[in-house]
């Protein structure tokens, strides 16, 4: 990224003033660091099965991961490579002109 004169930010774990706060502060960095051709976006991930959750989930009644499968709409709890292959687009040059923005990537919650 450095050799294309810009950078990106992501958040990848929602503030503890929640999603709204991210948006509004993300936008509001894109503005100040735009003119640098400074790229700002963020992520704002649902439950996401990475090495350190996996345990807790698996620890959970099979009732309980039924129901918080059943809460989203494409009937799965995220894997860390969900996260990950937004945060390569937001990274690559597909997404040059994309700035500001915070990307719910929870399948569809």
């Amino acid at each position: 990224m450095a050799d294309w004169g810009r950078e990106a930010s992501w958040f990848a774990e929602r503030s503890e003033h929640g999603p709204c706060r991210k948006s509004r502060y993300t936008r509001k960095l894109a503005h100040e660091l735009g003119h640098y051709g400074v790229n700002v976006n963020a992520i704002a991930p649902s439950l996401t099965l990475t090495e350190r959750i996996r345990p807790r989930w698996e620890q959970r009644r099979a009732e309980e991961q039924a129901e918080e499968i059943a809460r989203t709409p494409l009937r799965r709890v995220a894997e860390a490579r969900d996260q990950a292959r937004v945060i390569c687009f937001l990274a690559s040059r597909d997404a040059d002109f994309v700035t500001g923005v915070t990307i719910d990537v929870t399948g569809g919650i």
